[in-house]
């Protein structure tokens, strides 16, 4: 569900996504927005977000920074989760297939341990300048088959 900040307007209802399925959203209106899945897959994990929409014509600042040392004109961004133990295949897979890693970030496996994942998941956050959705689909979708949980 994504709702307007200023005025807690919901406007637009996602429904279900099933895995990699690419769907635009096209928010009308500059301002921020909530993302909130409110599918209930596993007790304990929400996804939630911030989305901000700017009129680049009148806007004179310059690219978006995704983390503390890029600076980027991103067209899309997105997550994943994989094994910490084989961070760097997972990393080189990605960036062999035209995606940037913006950042990592550590966790415990709060799962209860998938076979042979180890104790640790990273997140890894991804993203794409100049890349067509079906592609990023595409590519995501070759991707997550290697996944041990997928």
């Amino acid at each position: 569900m994504i709702t307007n900040n200023s005025t807690s307007e919901t406007v637009h209802e996602t429904g279900v996504f099933p895995q990699f399925e690419v769907r635009d959203v096209a928010l009308n209106g500059t301002g921020n927005y909530h993302y909130t899945d409110t599918e209930d897959y596993e007790e304990g994990f929400v996804m939630n977000g911030n989305i901000q929409v700017v009129d680049q014509s009148q806007s004179s600042q310059s690219p978006v920074s995704l983390s503390d040392n890029t600076q980027s004109s991103t067209d899309t961004v997105g997550v994943l989760m994989v094994p910490t133990q084989d961070i760097q295949t997972y990393t080189t897979d990605l960036e062999s297939r035209g995606f940037d890693i913006d950042s990592t970030r550590n966790f415990k496996d709060l799962r209860g341990g998938q076979s042979g994942t180890g104790d640790e998941q990273t997140l890894i956050v991804w993203t794409t300048a100049g890349m067509d959705l079906s592609t990023i689909a595409k590519n995501l979708q070759e991707f997550s088959s290697g996944l041990p949980y997928s």
